[in-house]
Formats: structure tokens, sequence, C-alpha cells
């Protein structure tokens, strides 16, 4: 689903914010790409970062876990970018020593309108932040590794968008969407126009029978979540639902909050 969605989207003419709900128009694109999908990265990936004894961002083991991503990010760029596409990566820093990650591929004819796909590196022990036991598989992981796959996936094709194409692994999320709000505030400082943000908090949740799909309805783009749903049930089999949090729950709502020219949405 997140590979359909960055590929509709970044062949949409306008920016979501300011047009009608886009509809599914690129399925000659996006299914030889979805055909390169597979679990050997993530499964890879996953246990590794959970093997830090925390990612709290205030922590040792999480600035260790932000530099071994960062370096995980390097090496996938390196390896896949057989097409030699324009891909930078970069740390954006923070003072609390756990720095976000950020990646991107370069759009076409110098396009500056970013979609941004986006989770968290974090992970949290609420008894014991700092030092106590706090591996996030799921709320934080899942996400990370989820990015990952689609950034291979779009090397190993050689896909040039049309628009640039982040991604952001965020630090802080746990502390109150701090990295996402930090990048946020500086892109809106320096001009810079996005079109979108989807966000992945957490991708796997194993108490459930059955995958499913839910799309947050509150501090996101209602036109994106719309779009969202088409790309779903055009896509995939899975059940799709909404669901609000009340609150801003997660990443997306730093980038609800940086303008009306910026809709966001988070799918989990």
């Amino acid at each position: 689903l997140v590979v359909a969605a960055l590929l509709a989207v970044s062949f949409t003419g306008v920016g979501l914010a300011r047009a009608a709900t886009p509809t599914v128009t690129q399925k000659a694109v996006v299914g030889p790409i979805l055909a390169l999908v597979n679990t050997d990265l993530m499964k890879s990936t996953l246990p590794p970062l959970t093997k830090f004894n925390t990612r709290y961002y205030r922590s040792t083991t999480g600035k260790q876990a932000g530099e071994w991503l960062f370096s995980q990010v390097q090496t996938l760029i390196a390896a896949n970018n057989a097409s030699n596409l324009s891909v930078t990566v970069s740390q954006f820093k923070h003072d609390w020593g756990q720095h976000s990650v950020i990646a991107r591929i370069e759009g076409m004819n110098n396009n500056q309108e970013t979609i941004i796909l986006g989770a968290h590196m974090d992970s949290i022990n609420g008894m014991s932040p700092l030092t106590g036991r706090s591996p996030g598989a799921d709320a934080g992981g899942s996400g990370v590794v989820v990015l990952l796959e689609v950034m291979r996936v779009l090397l190993k094709a050689g896909y040039k968008p049309l628009r640039p194409i982040e991604f952001h692994w965020y630090s802080g999320m746990e502390g109150g969407l701090l990295g996402s709000h930090a990048i946020a505030q500086q892109y809106k400082k320096s001009g810079r126009v996005v079109v979108g943000m989807l966000n992945f908090p957490a991708v796997m949740v194993p108490n459930k029978k059955a995958p499913d799909i839910g799309l947050v309805r509150d501090y996101t783009d209602a036109t994106l979540n719309t779009f969202m749903r088409q790309l779903a049930t055009t896509y995939t089999a899975l059940p799709v639902y909404d669901f609000a949090c009340g609150y801003g729950c997660s990443d997306h709502a730093s980038w609800t909050e940086f303008t009306s020219e910026s809709p966001a949405t988070t799918a989990a």
C-alpha cells in the first residue's frame, strides 16, 4: 500500500491540498514495482534494531540506534541505486542526542513540491525511560523497516518521481513529536513546499487475529484519507477502517500544523 500511495501521489499533477480527491491512475507503473517488494530486508533489519536496550531519544542506546540507522540507510542507497538516481541522506541534528534521518530522491525538472513518508525511530519504557528495556518492534520499529523496504524497491526499480520523495525517520516522537516538529518548523521557516505526508507509526499489530488497515481521521487531511482508502481497496483485499486518537498522537500531526498546504495522514 505504501508503495502504491507513493507512486500515485508522485505522479499527481497538483498539490493535494489544492485539488479534488485524486484518482487511481498509475496501475501500469505501480504493478511492476510492487512485484519487487518482499520481506527479506524487514526481517533482517528489525532484530538488530530491537536489540538496542531502548531507543528512547535521550538515552545512550537511543543515540547509538540513530547512528546505526543512518549507516543502514547509507548502505541501502549504495547497494541499490544502480540507476544513479539523485539520492541524498543526512541527519537532522537535535540537541538531545538522537538525530532524525532524512533521505531524499530528487524529482524531475527541479520540482520542489515534496512528498514525505515518515516513521519514528525511538521507543519508550514508560516506567523507566532512560534505562528500561524497550525493544519497540511494533511502535517505531515496524514503520522504520517498512520505509527501508519502500526505498529499496524504488531504487532497485530506478524510479524517477515527478516530485521529490523524502523518507523521514524521526527522533523523539515518544517525547512529544519532537523530531518531526523540529523538521516541520524548519521546512516552514525556509519556505519548503510539502504536498503530502504519509506516516507509519506502527504497522505490525500482533494481538489482532487478521490484518487490516487503519486510517487516523483526526489531525489528518480528509482528501488524502479518501485517496488512501481508494488505494487500499485497489491494491489490497484488506479491510479498511477509520479511527480517531483524540489528539495529535503521532508525527503526522506535526505536518498538519505545518501549514494548510501540507496534508498529512497516518496508516497503521
